[in-house]
């Protein structure tokens, strides 16, 4: 070992650098005194057990330990197998032949067990069984299983020892929903806040429509660009635009008298008679007054023949002035 003289630093008339020097000191004494080797306390490496994947425990640096892809657990010694005690213990499982089995801690974890902590062991009261019970989830089916595993799935559990015959869970009604994205969720009635699509449906295939952009037209006649999901009025078609302004008022829909006098409601373009206007409604119905566009013309309003006699004039009708007689009385 070297003499403390050989340990004690030169002091530097450099302030800066006699501080550095200290710390360096300061560095290998401290290392030193944990037990570390002249080599680490040149490179501050820390020694410790070191566990192999067959439990087999060495003290080594943690470089070397990581570097063969060991597990580095830092304790001092390797007293009393520090690897199994560290790693290893009971692990109960659920709903299994064997619910108890000894496992590493993340393996027992993996396949959702309970670990009893490290070095624990299998006995005949380590693993009791839970009971089971009937759980409803959010779209009432109903599952038996502990109360634990019901709370994970987030379920509703219905007490020890229910069971699913007859069905505890309430009656739901439920469907395919759709979403103003065009995506689709199977939910009950009641949860669905945008469009249900009825009992028993699916989203497989999606029957959702799928968004289209265009313009609105809204309740007031205002245009507004949205798509032919989000449109809360009359969607004017795939990239449609708000323009001209009155774009709304021009296309909005209105009585059209059709054959027979029959009214119905359409946009101007889609009258296949005589439109009564942008706005005008089918009440009172504006029809009646209307010509039948359907029915031929009444035979005092055909055709008039070229060489038919002109009609008659009216009975008040003033007759034409007549010529006077000359002097030969003619």
């Amino acid at each position: 070992m070297d003499s403390p003289a050989a340990l004690r630093p030169r002091i530097s008339a450099d302030p800066r650098r006699a501080k550095r020097g200290r710390a360096t000191l300061a560095l290998a004494f401290v290392v030193s005194a944990c037990g570390g080797s002249g080599s680490e306390a040149q490179t501050g490496e820390l020694n410790g057990a070191c566990c192999g994947a067959d439990l087999t425990c060495e003290i080594t640096a943690v470089s070397a330990c990581e570097a063969d892809g060991r597990l580095f657990t830092g304790a001092a010694t390797c007293d009393e197998n520090t690897c199994v005690v560290g790693v290893r213990g009971a692990c109960c499982l659920r709903d299994a032949e064997n619910p108890c089995e000894i496992r590493e801690q993340s393996a027992c974890f993996t396949d959702g067990g309970d670990f009893a902590g490290p070095g624990t062991e299998c006995s005949a009261d380590r693993c009791p069984q839970a009971t089971v019970g009937a759980c409803c989830s959010d779209l009432s089916e109903c599952t038996q299983v502990t109360a634990r595993e019901c709370g994970r799935t987030r379920g509703f559990y219905q007490g020890d020892g229910a069971t699913c015959d007859p069905n505890p869970c309430p009656s739901l009604v439920i469907g395919a929903c759709c979403q103003s994205n065009g995506t689709c969720q199977v939910d009950d009635e009641r949860r669905c806040d945008a469009s249900f699509q009825g009992a028993g449906t699916t989203c497989s295939p999606n029957p959702c429509a799928q968004p289209v952009p265009g313009s609105c037209c809204r309740g007031d006649n205002q245009c507004i660009n949205a798509t032919n999901v989000t449109c809360d009025g009359r969607f004017l078609g795939r990239d449609s635009r708000c323009d001209p302004d009155d774009i709304c008022v021009r296309t909005a829909p209105g009585a059209c008298c059709g054959a027979e006098g029959m009214c119905s409601m359409t946009a101007p373009d889609g009258c296949d008679g005589m439109f009564a206007g942008p706005g005008t409604s089918c009440d009172g119905d504006p029809c009646a007054a209307a010509p039948d566009m359907g029915a031929p013309p009444p035979a005092d309003q055909g055709v008039v023949p070229v060489d038919a006699a002109p009609p008659p004039p009216p009975p008040d009708a003033a007759a034409p002035p007549t010529a006077a007689p000359d002097a030969a009385g003619r």
